[in-house]
C-alpha cells in the first residue's frame, strides 16, 4: 500500500479500498479549489443495455482521451473515446453534501450487445503515466435473466468514506475532524465492486448480476429475480428498506452468502441525492417522528434490531485481526480453525477438527463478525445469549478483540437455515475474499457453499455424536478444544455409537445407515459395536454414520483401532472427558464447582494430585488423606479456589500420584486439561 494513501486516509479505510483492487483517490478537500487532479463521477451507478451514462469530467487538459474496459475473465478494451472536454471543474466546499454540479462532460451510449457486468473508463491523471479509473455496471434489461447470482454493491459504505468536498461519515478525514451527518451521492467516488470475487465468480462458470443498496432500497422485491445474494467486503451501511427487502428474501426461501465483515452495522436514508447518518438518535430530526429511520446502530433503540437476527453474526462480539496491533499476521493470526468438519461446506477439503486455514492470505480480518458460544462436547455451539439464531452452526473461530492482542471476540464462520428453506452462510470476515484464488480450502468451500445454494439441496445436519474424545489444544496461542473421533481400543467392550441431526422438513423424513468398513451394519441413528479387539491382531477399522433424506447424503466417521504404539486414549467415554490408561477427569474443561477424578486402582492406595502449569510449575497441590480400595473410585476436587485465586484461562498440568500401600510403589501420570472460568 502506497505511503501517500495511508496518510491520506485512516489505514482502517485504505484496507477496505485495498480489497477491491482499484487505484482510490483520497478525496479531502478542504475549500473551494479548482484541483489539478482528475476527477470522474456518473449520474448513476448501474445502467442498461441501450441507455446512456453522463459523465462528469474535471482534469487538467482542455482535452482528454477516455478508454472503456470490461472486467470479466480479463481486462478486456471495448472502445477509444478521443477529444472529450476535460477542463478543471470548481471544487465547493459545499460538496460534499451538496454535490459537484458539474455539467456533463461527455454521454457513453451503452451498446446492445455489451453483456452485464461490471466496467470502467480510464482518464489521464494529473501525474505522468497515471490513470483514472472509475466503475460503473451494466445490467440485463430483465433483472435474472442473465444470472440467478447477485453481488451487492456496496455504495453506502464507499460514499461514507468519501471525504471529496471535504467531510465524510468519520472525522478522520473531515474538515476540523467534525464529520457530517449527510453526505451527496453526486461526488467522485471509489470503486465499491469486489473485483477479486467478480473475478473468481467468472473463472468459475458463475455468470452474475451487480445490484447495489440504492436499488434494493428503491425496487420493490428485486431479490425475487435470484436465487443466491452475495455479500462481501463491508457493508456497513444499510437502508431500512434494503434491510427489510433481504430480510423478507430470507423468509422467502432466498440463500445469502455474506462473504464479510462489519456487516449492517449502521442505519442510513437517503433524501434528495443525500445519504443520511447521524449515528446517535439524538439529534436525528426524526426521533419521535418516525423512529423506524432513525440512523443509529440497528441494535440500538429507537430500532432495537440486532444485524444478527438477518445475519447470523455481529461485530459486536468479533471485533478486529490483523489491523494495526491488533492480532497481527506477523504473530501467526489471520487464519480460521475449522470446526464441525464432517459437515458438507467442508467436502473434499481433507479437513480436521482444528485444522487452520487461510493464513497465508490472511483471510481473517481486518474487521470481523462472530456470536457468544459455549464449549459443548469439544465443539463450540451458541451460547444463546445473543440474538444470534439459535441453529447456527459455528464451523470456523479466530480469536479477535478491541484492545491489542486481549481476546475479547471472535471472528466467526456460521450457517443457518429458516422453516421457509431460506439459509445464510457468513464467512465473518471483509477479508474473506483475499483467498477466492490463492487458497485451494477458501475456494473449496466458497464453491461448495454457491452450488449448493444453487442447488436448494441440504441433507440432514449431524449436530451431535458419541463416542469422541475431546482434546484441549492451543490454537492462534488461545486455550479451546478439538473433539475427536479417533479411538484407541484395548479392551474388550461395547461401543455406543449415536448421532442426532436437524433437517428441513421440506427435504423429507432423515434416514440413517452405519457402515463398518463400507459394509452395511444397521439403520437406526444408533449403533452398538461389540469390541473384542484384544483378542485380534492390532487393526484399524472405520465406521461411518450416514444421515440422509429425500435430497441429499451427508456422514460422520470414526476410526476405530487397538493399535497401542499409535498412542492415544484408551478409556472410551462418551461424555466431556479426558482419559490416560485408567484415569479419567471431567468435566473438561474445568470450571466453577467441581473436579472429578475417577480411576481404577490395582490395591488399597493413597492419592495426591498437583495442578502444573505448562512451565512445569506447581500452583496447587491436593492430597487425599483416606486410602482408596482397589477397583474403580471418584474422587473429587473444588475448581473455584483454583480459578477465583491466581489461576486463569489456560491449560495446566494434573499430575496424579499413586502410592501402593501392598506393593510400596508410586506410579506418576499427567493429563492436560483445560481450566476456564
Amino acid at each position: 500500500m502506497q505511503k501517500s494513501l495511508y496518510n491520506s486516509l485512516c489505514r482502517r479505510n485504505a484496507l477496505l479500498f485495498s480489497l477491491s483492487c482499484v487505484l482510490f483517490i483520497p478525496f479531502t478537500i478542504v475549500k473551494a479549489q479548482r484541483s489539478q487532479r482528475s476527477y470522474v463521477y456518473f449520474n448513476k451507478n448501474a445502467v442498461t443495455n441501450g441507455e446512456t451514462l453522463d459523465m462528469h469530467i474535471s482534469c487538467s487538459r482542455s482535452k482528454v482521451d477516455i478508454e472503456l474496459y470490461s472486467y470479466y475473465k480479463s481486462v478486456i478494451l471495448v472502445h477509444k473515446y478521443t477529444d472529450i472536454p476535460g477542463g478543471t471543474k470548481l471544487i465547493p466546499d459545499s460538496s460534499f453534501i451538496k454535490g459537484c454540479d458539474w455539467p456533463v462532460s461527455f454521454q457513453l451510449k451503452i451498446s446492445e450487445k455489451w453483456t452485464p457486468g461490471i466496467y470502467y473508463i480510464t482518464c489521464p491523471d494529473s501525474a505522468p503515466g497515471s490513470t483514472l479509473r472509475t466503475y460503473f455496471n451494466i445490467k440485463p434489461k430483465v433483472l435474472g435473466s442473465w444470472s440467478k447470482i447477485a453481488v451487492l454493491a456496496s455504495i453506502n459504505t464507499m460514499q461514507a468514506y468519501n471525504g471529496f468536498g471535504g467531510k465524510s461519515l468519520y472525522p478522520i478525514n473531515s474538515t476540523e475532524h467534525k464529520q457530517a451527518t449527510a453526505i451527496s451521492l453526486k461526488r467522485p467516488c471509489a470503486s465499491e465492486y469486489d473485483l477479486k470475487l467478480t473475478r473468481w465468480l467468472t473463472l468459475m462458470g458463475h455468470k452474475h448480476e451487480i445490484v447495489n443498496d440504492i436499488e434494493l432500497d428503491n425496487i420493490p422485491n428485486i431479490l425475487d429475480n435470484y436465487q443466491v445474494l452475495i455479500v462481501s467486503l463491508h457493508p456497513e451501511y444499510w437502508t431500512r428498506r434494503e434491510r427489510d427487502e433481504i430480510q423478507r428474501f430470507i423468509s422467502s426461501g432466498g440463500k445469502v452468502m455474506f462473504l464479510s465483515g462489519n456487516t449492517c452495522w449502521w442505519q442510513v436514508r437517503y433524501e434528495d441525492n443525500r445519504m443520511v447518518c447521524y449515528k446517535n438518535a439524538a439529534p436525528d430530526p426524526l426521533l419521535g417522528v418516525n423512529d423506524r429511520l432513525a440512523t443509529v446502530n440497528w441494535y440500538a433503540p429507537p430500532l432495537n434490531l440486532p444485524e444478527n437476527q438477518i445475519t447470523g453474526l455481529s461485530s459486536r462480539y468479533g471485533g478486529y485481526v490483523n489491523y494495526k496491533e491488533y492480532f497481527p499476521k506477523k504473530d501467526g493470526y489471520g487464519d480460521y480453525a475449522a470446526y464441525n468438519t464432517h459437515h458438507w461446506i467442508y467436502n473434499s477439503t481433507n479437513l480436521k477438527e482444528g485444522d487452520e486455514f487461510g493464513w497465508e492470505n490472511a483471510i481473517v480480518g481486518y474487521e470481523v463478525d462472530g456470536a457468544l458460544f459455549k464449549w459443548q462436547n469439544g465443539v463450540p455451539v451458541i451460547s444463546g445469549e445473543d440474538d444470534a439464531p439459535k441453529n447456527l452452526r459455528i464451523l470456523g473461530l479466530s480469536p479477535a478483540g478491541n484492545d491489542g492482542n486481549k481476546i475479547s471476540g471472535h471472528a466467526m464462520i456460521g450457517l443457518f437455515h429458516n422453516p421457509a428453506g431460506g439459509c445464510v452462510f457468513n464467512a465473518g470476515s471483509i477479508f474473506w475474499t483475499n483467498g477466492l484464488m490463492k487458497d485451494s480450502t477458501v475456494n473449496k468451500i466458497t464453491k461448495n457453499v454457491l452450488n449448493r445454494f444453487l442447488q436448494g439441496k441440504f441433507p440432514p445436519d449431524i449436530t451431535s455424536w458419541t463416542p469422541f474424545v475431546v482434546e484441549p489444544v492451543r490454537i492462534n496461542n488461545e486455550a479451546v478444544f478439538v473433539n475427536k473421533r479417533d479411538i484407541f481400543c484395548t479392551k474388550s467392550d461395547t461401543l455406543h455409537f449415536s448421532i442426532e441431526t436437524n433437517s428441513r422438513k421440506i427435504d423429507g423424513n432423515t434416514r440413517f445407515i452405519y457402515k463398518i468398513n463400507g459394509q452395511e451394519v444397521g439403520y437406526s441413528s444408533k449403533y452398538d459395536l461389540y469390541n473384542d479387539l484384544e483378542n485380534k491382531p492390532e487393526c484399524v477399522f472405520t465406521v461411518t454414520a450416514y444421515a440422509y433424506n429425500d435430497v441429499d447424503t451427508t456422514s460422520i466417521t470414526w476410526t476405530i483401532r487397538n493399535d497401542k504404539k499409535a498412542g492415544g486414549t484408551v478409556n472410551i467415554i462418551d461424555d466431556n472427558a479426558i482419559s490416560d490408561d485408567s484415569f479419567i477427569i471431567y468435566p473438561n474443561p474445568l470450571d466453577y464447582g467441581e473436579g472429578h477424578l475417577q480411576v481404577s486402582l490395582a490395591d488399597r492406595s493413597h492419592i495426591s494430585l498437583k495442578i502444573k502449569n505448562m512451565l512445569g510449575q506447581t500452583m496447587k497441590t491436593i492430597a487425599y488423606p483416606d486410602a482408596y480400595p482397589s477397583g474403580r473410585s471418584e474422587l473429587s476436587f473444588p475448581i473455584n479456589d483454583l480459578t477465583v485465586s491466581h489461576l486463569g484461562n489456560n491449560f495446566y498440568i494434573i499430575e496424579i500420584q499413586v502410592a501402593s500401600l501392598e506393593k510400596g510403589t508410586t506410579i506418576t501420570r499427567n493429563l492436560k486439561v483445560c481450566i476456564s472460568r
